[in-house]
């Protein structure tokens, strides 16, 4: 999955998807309750830095990042930086939402997260 800050799009070969296996893979050392998988952020004119938070829409679930068995609830990208990879964590599939927020702009993208076969 690809993410553009300027254009507000979340974008793959079949567009806003994420696929991710549960449970996660033993191998991941992510423990069993989140998996994920992988994003690279896109700033396109980065102007100041970026704090990314997301949540299941009409759902319980949140999306957190990075690796580890206690995932961050939030994504801090410098102003810096033009590319970021990054490990988004979820739990369960279905209709999401990441904010993107910065010193002058608060972006919204909306993805579907699925299970790999």
């Amino acid at each position: 999955m690809y993410a553009s800050f300027d254009d507000v799009r979340a974008f793959r070969e079949k567009g806003g998807y994420l696929g991710f296996p549960y449970p996660p893979p033993p191998q991941q050392g992510w423990g069993n309750e989140w998996s994920g998988g992988k994003v690279l952020w896109l700033l396109v004119s980065p102007r100041s830095s970026v704090l990314i938070r997301g949540h299941q829409i009409g759902g319980a679930n949140e999306v957190r990042f990075g690796q580890g068995v206690k995932p961050l609830l939030e994504e801090k990208i410098s102003a810096s930086a033009v590319t970021f990879g990054s490990t988004v964590r979820l739990r369960s599939p279905g209709c999401y939402v990441f904010q993107i927020d910065g010193k002058t702009f608060s972006n919204l993208i909306v993805f579907q997260a699925y299970l790999l076969e």
